[in-house]
């Protein structure tokens, strides 16, 4: 990265490392130090992609924190995270001047060295921004597809099929999930982990698990979870995934005051109201919300 300015060594604290992480994934321990923050600054953050896929930036611009307590908070994932992703915070200092907090992991210590322009003491940051390096740019891409999708407040990732095969990280990925058609990166346990499931899900993951319905005549397990019951959003939201799923799958639907076909190149599918599976009888309350008599 180009340095705009020179910045000063301020101070260094050390914080010895009593204890492990959460997980033996890298990459699913800097997952829940995002998740961590997110919460902590209760505000949405912009992912801001540098450099090509080796650097990325996560931005909290209404943020705010205590530079001592942060780094005593996160001492031990930032010591795990340091030697992979060369983690550095930035942000504005109380006297108005960009800061930063940078981190060194050796021996179960971590060192917190802190920078800014004048070299004067600083004690709180505001406007934060995590920075991260990849070495490896396969988990550079694949942690930059997950931030720009991830809805942070949710303790639940849902990764398409891909990264598993990529990555082979031990213990990132759920790995009691065979029935799923999507990987899930689980951060928290939860009694309502479908209902959870279902709101992970964006538009373009509900769309292509219609696709597989429209196209394969399979409906995938997460599609049949919402059969068993759906909120005003959560129909919502499967409407406009089916949109979009019948515009790439090429299917049109015919709707008369007598009748309604449904035709994929001009050939005639046919569905059944009656049928067991549960992604005729979503899609037909999709299409038909109100009773109607034809």
């Amino acid at each position: 990265m180009t340095v705009i300015y020179p910045m000063h060594e301020v101070q260094s604290r050390e914080y010895p490392i009593l204890q492990e992480t959460l997980s033996e994934s890298k990459i699913k321990n800097l997952f829940y130090l995002i998740l961590g923050l997110a919460r902590d600054f209760d505000a949405k953050c912009e992912v801001v992609s540098l450099e090509e896929i080796t650097q990325l930036w996560l931005l909290f611009p209404n943020s705010c924190m205590d530079c001592s307590m942060f780094s005593h908070e996160y001492k031990e994932i930032l010591y795990t995270l340091q030697d992979e992703f060369e983690l550095t915070v930035h942000g504005v200092s109380e006297a108005y001047e960009p800061a930063s907090l940078m981190f060194h992991a050796k021996e179960k210590q971590l060192t917190v060295t802190y920078q800014n322009i004048s070299g004067n003491p600083f004690f709180q940051l505001y406007a934060i921004h995590l920075q991260m390096n990849f070495s490896n740019e396969v988990t550079g891409r694949f942690v930059k597809s997950v931030l720009t999708k991830w809805d942070f407040s949710k303790p639940l990732i849902a990764v398409e099929p891909y990264w598993k095969n990529q990555l082979k990280e031990k213990d990132l990925f759920e790995t009691d999930t065979d029935i799923y058609y999507y990987d899930y990166i689980v951060l928290e346990e939860s009694e309502q982990r479908n209902e959870l499931l279902k709101e992970v899900l964006s538009l373009k993951q509900l769309a292509k698990l219609w696709e597989i319905f429209l196209n394969e005549q399979v409906t995938p397990y997460e599609l049949s979870l919402f059969e068993q019951g759906t909120s005003h959003l959560e129909l919502f939201r499967l409407e406009m995934s089916l949109r979009i799923a019948l515009l790439n799958s090429k299917i049109r639907v015919v709707l008369t005051s007598q009748h309604f076909e449904i035709y994929k190149h001009d050939q005639r599918l046919w569905l059944d109201s009656h049928s067991a599976a549960e992604g005729e009888k979503l899609f037909l309350k999709i299409l038909f919300p109100v009773r109607r008599r034809f």
